[in-house]
């Protein structure tokens, strides 16, 4: 199991449902979840690659996802 390095905030449904984009402690609680929920490796990579194509996150945000993929 990775783990990254910074703090983590969990999102709140409120904050999705206004489109606020997601930041970068959101991102890290979000891929905590993600490595302890989905044991597979290639979905959890591709998750990653489309939050930083195509998702509703902050540049800061971007930056974990980015440094997440640097280690597959």
């Amino acid at each position: 199991m990775f783990t990254l390095t910074g703090p983590r905030k969990e999102r709140s449904n409120e904050d999705a449902k206004r489109g606020i984009p997601m930041t970068a402690p959101e991102v890290r609680h979000y891929i905590d979840r993600l490595e302890a929920e989905n044991p597979n490796k290639s979905a959890r990579k591709r998750v990653a690659e489309l939050a930083i194509k195509h998702g509703n996150v902050t540049p800061e945000g971007k930056d974990v996802y980015r440094e997440y993929l640097s280690h597959f």
